[in-house]
């Protein structure tokens, strides 16, 4: 697995501060990709480049029966990357009601997540009716699966929606042969929610950590930092 680090985009504090930063990226073979998975890398699925980064990644386990109640009058599939493409309007309509909900900004490119790789990504779509109600975009990857974006209208708000698809995405993970979910980095008090998850993992720089606790002390200080010196241990 090819890795780089770019100085030239990169930048440095020595005179008052101890401080280096250049950005990473990793190009794995097909074959490495599960390897890189489970070391703490993700696709960068906006860039063209081919190019994976590092983080504070996040996985759970996966499970074969439901855990969470659902209502009958709620329905699920799962479309390929094309269909999705398809009925784009409908989904981009749920995640800008996700976006407005939380004060999001609008930095999310829904459609670049989708086409990137198209071939791998698969929609797992709540119906309430002919209604999309919430979807999750996953990657179907080499080995490995993972949640991308997951996006909720939140006209019904007290379904719990979220508990509800993320319950779904472990079956439907399970029920495909894989051991884990892997659901994007974890940072910001917007993700502390993570750790709450059954079998929650995330990935420390040289293992994966169980550890709750630390993982949103992290989240914390990633809200609350505004300055080098609170980024530092």
């Amino acid at each position: 697995m090819n890795i780089i680090f770019d100085h030239r985009a990169g930048l440095g504090k020595i005179t008052q501060m101890d401080f280096i930063y250049a950005p990473c990226a990793a190009y794995p073979l097909p074959s490495e990709e599960l390897q890189a998975v489970e070391s703490g890398w993700a696709k960068n699925e906006w860039s063209s480049d081919g190019d994976w980064y590092q983080a504070r990644q996040v996985r759970v386990a996966t499970y074969a029966k439901p855990k969470m109640r659902r209502p009958a009058f709620i329905s699920f599939s799962l479309s390929t990357g094309i269909e999705a493409i398809d009925r784009f309007d409908e989904y981009e309509a749920v995640c800008d009601a996700y976006r407005a909900h939380h004060k999001f900004s609008a930095h999310l490119n829904l459609r670049q997540t989708i086409e990137t790789d198209v071939e791998q990504k698969r929609a797992l779509t709540c119906s309430i009716g002919s209604r999309i109600a919430a979807f999750t975009i996953m990657r179907l990857g080499r080995g490995y699966i993972s949640s991308l974006q997951f996006c909720w209208d939140y006209a019904d708000r007290g379904l719990r929606l979220g508990y509800i698809m993320q319950d779904e995405e472990c079956l439907r993970a399970a029920a495909m042969g894989f051991r884990h979910l892997y659901i994007g980095p974890g940072y910001e008090l917007a993700c502390a929610y993570k750790a709450r998850l059954d079998g929650f993992q995330w990935w420390t720089g040289g293992g994966w950590s169980d550890d709750g606790d630390e993982y949103q002390r992290l989240c914390l200080r990633d809200t609350e930092a505004s300055r080098f010196e609170e980024i530092a241990f």
